[in-house]
């Protein structure tokens, strides 16, 4: 008979993670996420074939970081089959998403996201997100439409069942950067808004370059 799978955790810390019970300090969990839901890029089924095998974004929860690799180690919240103790992936930490994120910063129209696609037969959404494109967002916010690809209408979704890709999130952060064109919300979020900043950097003002420039002729 097959030996039963360990627990997670157990399996976590056999792999020295840094659990958040442990250490909660952003050294060992930059998300903060550890212990939590999240939506992570994990191959399914796990162990299959290759060829049966699958790159999908689905709802998981992290369990620890090796930090020494910058990997999250999640597991699959809704297996197929369903098992006790689903095994653990360790993905890169661009391959998760704080699910729900209640304050990311409100989705606009023409924004790629993925999404999870609500189900007419059970009312229910999926576990499995899917890529789409926000066609309107409501007033206050709180609800997308958003258009699946291959779908021939959009549909109404809550915001928070949509999460932005962070490694096209982060590409295109990293493109604006280079071009000095990123918008004053993010900034702030990232904790760079207007004002002095490290030398050569977002906030730094004409007067903080032009002393640099000065001290640097010296």
């Amino acid at each position: 008979p097959r030996a039963r799978p360990a627990h997670p955790r157990a399996m976590a810390q056999r792999l020295s993670l840094r659990l958040g019970a442990q250490d909660s300090s952003p050294w060992s969990d930059p998300l903060q996420v550890i212990g939590r839901c999240v939506a992570a890029r994990l191959l399914l089924p796990p162990g299959g074939p290759p060829s049966a095998q699958s790159w999908l974004w689905v709802v998981a929860r992290a369990v620890g970081f090796d930090r020494g690799r910058d990997m999250y180690a999640v597991t699959d919240e809704n297996p197929e089959p369903p098992a006790v103790a689903p095994p653990v992936q360790l993905v890169p930490r661009t391959g998760v998403a704080r699910f729900p994120d209640l304050h990311a910063r409100p989705f606009q129209a023409g924004e790629n996201v993925l999404a999870l696609w609500p189900d007419p037969s059970t009312n229910e959404m999926t576990t499995t997100f899917y890529p789409a494109t926000v066609a309107a967002v409501s007033e206050d916010g709180t609800v997308v439409d958003v258009h699946f690809a291959g779908a021939e209408e959009a549909v109404a979704i809550y915001a928070h069942c949509a999460v932005r890709d962070p490694t096209a999130d982060a590409l295109a952060l990293a493109r604006a950067c280079l071009s000095g064109d990123v918008p004053a919300d993010v900034l702030a979020g990232l904790g760079q808004g207007p004002g002095p900043g490290p030398e050569g950097g977002a906030g730094e003002d004409e007067a903080a370059r032009e002393r640099r420039e000065r001290k640097r002729l010296k």
